[in-house]
């Protein structure tokens, strides 16, 4: 932080002449420009960005009939110039929402608070509790019950206070041990002028808050500058009360003091202030230690005494309580840091809790749905209350109130800063950026066909005689709308890239209990004080310089303010043809409606724009859900993200799937617009819920008749060893069949969320319903089969794998403990140093596509590291053969649209074998059976009888899995050619358009039974020929031998002492 050293004293020597600050120190005198505040520059395409001849042939060729949207735009830009519209005359808002910036959102300079210097010790809160409620700050307290609840708290803190200022300790008794701080008096300085007006100081705390407002009618926000400036001024009224002989005395209180608020020893806190250089904590000549800790306490006091004023209101009110106490415990907390010598950006810090400002019509009442989002950001309103309410419960424990503002223990600041570097690593994937944008781009545009459904619906209602719903051209000016976003689009996702913040409400990063969880990595989040610099460093380092999260908010920027303005220009359509407007006037109506958009339509496009991102609120189930993550710490490692899945299963099986036909929002939707009375806005929303209804479960049809025809794949069999052989054939699970492939390629579609939901659904029914086992099912089985293929695709999907681990875990943590803590570990590895590992970078890294088995912590983070996993051993299927992953459509750094060849494996050396292999696979897929794979436990009964529990090396793991799949090759090829074996498969199988019968089942257990027998034999199986070979290899063989002997003679040595 640079900061102009000679500001504050010429500030502070000003306030001490004339009794307040004629002009307040800006943050142009002293801090960088907030980052928030970055234009970007304007993109040069050499066209006409906002209606080149491409646009205006592509708005045509939208509305060929009366060259709407090409007519509108230019409109638009008639208004933006001042000028008003023809044929009838609109006289121009200078404060309308300018078609350059749609969203309404304005940027604006926000000028900082002068340093004020007030009355210290208790005055503030005793007025307070003298005078009664209706001296709190404006706008605090309307929410506030006429009972005051916390009279006790009142009374309570501000003997605290009082106390704390004196210097005083109060025993239990209530009486108080006076120390020499009584003896000292500050002078109340009244009448401050601040920008030329006299201001009575005090009743904001010692620093002019951000909520005051400036000249210009804009927020003032307090910085470095202010607070280095108040404090040099305070610490000048006490220089001339200390005695020489009671200074040091003085000091070691005043030192003591500070130490308790801050949190750190007294030492340390002297040698920091000490320590500081000019710029930071001031101490002039003539003034020492003593009148600085001082100043620094009363700062500090007087801003808890506000603090505690704003907790009231809080604990209580509404969103803008609720508000007002978060940014002013980020206030308090930011200060502490600051007077402990931590690196703070103040400004930046409360600028994160401006509303953005809006222009237009709309203004007052979006401020309110703005002011929600965004306490949405750091939790929602009732985490703020619940953190007002842990405040006021500490009373007259003025060091609690002070930790709690410190963002708690020094243990949870360490574990959110640890919580910030693992999000970044889980984000670090290119893939999952992709998978992002991909289905980002899929939910903004699949509107436009669903509104084209929709208007056909609506038109159906029209010619027999109804009003109003969707009309088809709002298909096409959601296309426009999209058109003209794209340089918005471009520019606001810019900025939210540099920043790391969203200049849209709405982030798929999730706050809780009041916090984000950004920048907690940070000297800033982790209060780091001298080691400031270390702690910035290293969390730069551990959180990739926060680069996935600021790409997350890119993408989603980018197409929530493509929604938005599509969103926009649907609604301008389809209002002005539901008021009967056609040609001119409906393209007047639509520039007008973009210009300056009416307030319910602005709240429709934000939420739209939400919506298709997946960053909607979620509604009481899903809050409760989150209720449960956020109490529990320890959960969030397991679901990092609840938002985004949640909205996701709703988009899919609510708003689009069968469910949604019985239960949901859809379903509301369309029986409002049946009521008597029904608005547009009503008939419209039940128009696209009917067609969002028709194309999710037309799709899913779809899905089952294409998966009926072989065109695509769903889960697979139940049976894991039956899925395993067919992966070992190069199947793929839930992928699409690329159309005259021979032999079959598959290409998954699992990365399309949230469509792939709607896609695996009908698949996985498609299937249920081709293997015949639903052929004389009634209405109930069939319901449960959807049930489950609805479980399991929520348990396997990829962002519920983690909280589907954890059920597993407590389930039966002997089983399940061990892999889920592994995984765990395995996830602390950057995501894309473990896609370079897979697919490699041409000229630089190898890659490495084999799968590798891992045995202890370290191996899971070895096998994610290019060049360093292949010092791991393979990992084999039952045939010995190595397990390797699949490329993808595309570049593989980057694509999630997995591929594969059914055939032969193309990575097997040994390319005879390789086609062997998969002619077995083929033969077990006939009669529904595969193998279970190989275990790493030694088993043999050629020492003296069945010896069982020695566990293997990864060497000995490796060769063995070796042997018993050429084995296992072997007797399955020996048994498919008995004439047993062929008669029970020919029994097996059934004709077609026949009925199974006992008889079958019987045959075909049989068969498999033959195909198990070979495999697991005790003497003559492949496992056991396979040890035997293990047990005689020149090298290993000696010493698996010592240890199953040793095992033997221990165990008999337990019997005999048993008996």
């Amino acid at each position: 932080m640079s900061i102009n050293q000679n500001t504050p004293d010429e500030l502070a020597q000003q306030a001490l002449a004339t009794g307040g600050l004629v002009d307040p120190l800006t943050a142009a005198d002293v801090l960088p420009k907030d980052p928030r505040q970055i234009d970007m520059p304007e993109v040069d395409d050499g066209v006409d960005v906002a209606m080149s001849p491409l646009r205006k042939s592509t708005a045509r060729l939208l509305s060929p009939k009366d060259d709407i949207f090409n007519k509108a735009q230019t409109q638009i830009e008639q208004l933006q110039s001042g000028d008003t519209l023809t044929p009838e005359a609109v006289e121009p808002d200078p404060d309308a929402v300018d078609d350059a910036n749609t969203l309404g959102i304005q940027e604006t300079e926000v000028e900082p608070a002068a340093p004020v210097i007030p009355q210290t010790g208790t005055q503030l809160m005793t007025d307070i509790v003298e005078e009664g409620y209706q001296q709190l700050p404006p706008g605090l307290g309307n929410l506030v019950s006429d009972v005051d609840e916390y009279a006790d708290f009142d009374e309570a803190a501000a003997a605290a206070y009082a106390a704390f200022s004196r210097g005083s300790v109060i025993k239990p008794d209530g009486s108080e041990v006076a120390t020499v701080l009584g003896e000292l008096q500050t002078a109340r300085i009244n009448n401050l002028v601040v920008r030329g007006q006299q201001k009575v100081a005090g009743q904001d705390g010692l620093l002019t808050d951000f909520r005051a407002t400036g000249a210009s009618g804009d927020a003032k926000i307090p910085d470095e500058g202010t607070i280095y400036a108040s404090i040099e001024a305070i610490s000048k009224t006490y220089s001339t009360q200390i005695a020489e002989g009671k200074r040091e005395e003085i000091t070691l209180e005043a030192t003591r003091q500070m130490a308790d608020l801050l949190g750190v020893s007294e030492g340390r806190l002297t040698k920091t202030i000490l320590g500081r250089q000019k710029g930071g904590v001031i101490i002039e000549e003539g003034a020492g230690l003593a009148e600085t800790m001082l100043a620094s306490r009363d700062l500090l006091i007087s801003e808890l005494q506000k603090l505690d004023v704003l907790a009231k209101a809080a604990a209580t009110g509404g969103d803008t309580d609720a508000l007002q106490f978060r940014a002013q415990l980020e206030l308090v907390a930011q200060l502490q840091r600051q007077i402990k010598g931590a690196q703070t950006e103040i400004a930046r810090a409360l600028s994160s809790f401006r509303i953005p400002a809006r222009s237009g019509d709309a203004a007052g009442e979006m401020s309110k749905t703005d002011l929600t989002g965004l306490l949405e950001d750091y939790g929602g309103t009732q985490d703020i209350r619940d953190m007002a309410a842990s405040y006021l419960q500490q009373g007259d424990n003025v060091v609690a109130k002070a930790a709690i503002a410190k963002a708690g223990s020094k243990f949870k600041r360490f574990t959110d800063g640890f919580y910030e570097a693992w999000i970044n690593i889980l984000l670090s994937n290119p893939v999952t950026h992709t998978k992002n944008i991909v289905g980002a781009f899929l939910t903004t545009f699949a509107h436009v066909p669903e509104t084209l459904v929709a208007g056909a619906i609506g038109t159906t209602r029209r010619a027999m005689g109804g009003e109003g719903g969707v009309y088809l051209g709002q298909a096409n000016a959601q296309m426009f709308g999209m058109m003209m976003s794209m340089r918005e689009a471009f520019g606001a996702a810019g900025k939210s890239f540099v920043t790391g913040e969203s200049v849209m409400p709405g982030s798929k990063i999730e706050g809780a209990e009041g916090r984000r969880h950004i920048n907690q990595f940070s000297s800033e989040g982790m209060a780091a004080g001298p080691m400031a610099t270390i702690v910035d460093i290293l969390g730069h380092t551990f959180t990739l310089g926060r680069v996935p999260t600021r790409a997350l908010q890119f993408e989603d920027t980018l197409f929530k303010v493509v929604a938005h303005r599509m969103s926009l220009y649907e609604n301008a359509y389809g209002t002005g043809m539901a008021q009967g407007l056609r040609g001119d006037a409906l393209s007047t109506h639509i520039a007008e409606f973009i210009h300056n958009p009416p307030a319910d339509y602005l709240k429709q496009a934000d939420a739209h724009a939400k919506y298709v991102t997946l960053q909607q609120e979620l509604d009481p189930a899903g809050k409760a859900i989150a209720d449960i993550r956020n109490k529990i710490p320890l959960i969030r490692y397991f679901a990092p993200f609840v938002k985004t899945p949640y909205n996701a299963f709703k988009y899919a099986f609510l708003d689009r799937g069968p469910i949604g036909v019985l239960y949901g929002e859809s379903r509301r939707s369309m029986q409002r617009a049946r009521l008597p009375g029904a608005s547009q806005a009503d008939k419209a929303a039940g128009d696209m819920a009917m067609a969002r209804l028709i194309m999710g479960n037309g799709t899913a049809g779809l899905m089952v008749y294409l998966t009926a025809e072989g065109h695509i794949t769903g889960g697979g069999p139940a049976d894991d060893g039956q899925r395993a052989n067919l992966r070992t054939q190069g199947w793929q699970p839930y992928s699409i069949r690329i159309p005259g492939s021979e032999p079959p390629q598959y290409v998954s579609y699992m990365g399309l969320e949230p469509f792939s939901s709607t896609f695996m659904l009908g698949s996985d029914i498609g299937e249920i319903m081709m293997n015949g086992s639903m052929s004389d099912a009634d209405g109930e089985q069939l319901a449960a089969a959807l049930a489950a293929s609805i479980s399991t695709q929520l348990t396997d999907k990829t962002f519920m794998s983690g909280f589907s681990n954890l059920i597993s875990t407590l389930n039966d943590p002997t089983r399940y403990a061990n892999s889920t803590a592994k995984s765990l570990v395995a996830s602390l590895v950057p995501r894309v140093f473990s896609q370079v590992e897979k697919v490699g970078i041409p000229g630089l890294i190898e890659a490495d596509p084999v799968m590798r088995a891992t045995r202890t912590y370290i191996d899971e983070i070895k096998a994610q590291f290019p060049g360093w996993s292949q010092s791991l051993p393979p990992r084999r299927n039952v045939y010995g053969q190595a397990v390797t992953l699949n490329g993808a459509l595309g570049p593989d750094i980057i694509s999630p649209l997995y591929s594969s060849t059914r055939g032969p494996n193309p990575m097997d050396p040994d390319k005879k074998y390789a086609e062997r292999v998969f002619a077995i696979t083929k033969e077990l897929e006939e009669i529904k059976w595969g193998p279970s794979m190989h275990g790493r436990m030694a088993v043999s009964e050629q020492l003296g009888g069945l010896i069982e529990g020695v566990e293997m090396t990864p060497q000995e793991e490796d060769l063995y899995h070796q042997y018993a799949g050429m084995f296992t090759l072997r007797a399955f090829e020996k048994t498919i050619k008995t004439s047993e074996y062929r008669r029970f498969k020919k029994q097996a199988i059934v004709p077609k358009g026949e009925s199974r019968t006992p008889a079958n089942d019987l045959a075909l257990q049989r068969a498999q039974f033959m195909l198990r027998t070979a495999l697991a034999h005790p003497q003559k199986g492949a496992r056991a020929q396979a040890m035997d070979r293990l047990l005689k290899h020149p090298e290993v063989g000696r010493e698996l031998r010592r240890r199953m002997n040793q095992l033997k003679r221990d165990t008999n040595q337990l019997n005999r002492a048993a008996r």
